[in-house]
């Protein structure tokens, strides 16, 4: 039984991955955590490490994707800003 603290499901990392990063990629991590659940209570433990394998990697895809859609949004809104910024001074002349 000392086997069963060596796999982690890593279900706050799913939770966090799918609120804060990109949830569609972040579901699938929340699912295979209780799938590493099921695998542990069952005693399988090969299944087990591979569900938990499955969660860590959804995570880092959600994490990566939701890192690359936050810094794309901020880079629309700066540019934006920076447009209506610019378009100050020409406005205030009419």
């Amino acid at each position: 039984m000392a086997e069963n603290k060596a796999v982690s499901n890593y279900l706050v990392f799913a939770i966090l991955a799918t609120v804060c990063c990109c949830m569609p990629l972040g579901l699938p991590a929340v699912y295979f955590s209780g799938k590493v659940n099921a695998f542990v209570a069952a005693g399988d433990m090969a299944g087990a490490a591979a569900a938990s394998k499955n969660v860590k990697t959804w995570c880092w895809v959600a994490f990566g994707i939701g890192l690359v859609g936050w810094i794309l949004w901020f880079l629309f809104e700066a540019t934006i800003i920076a447009l209506i910024h610019q378009q100050m001074p020409q406005l205030s002349q009419h």
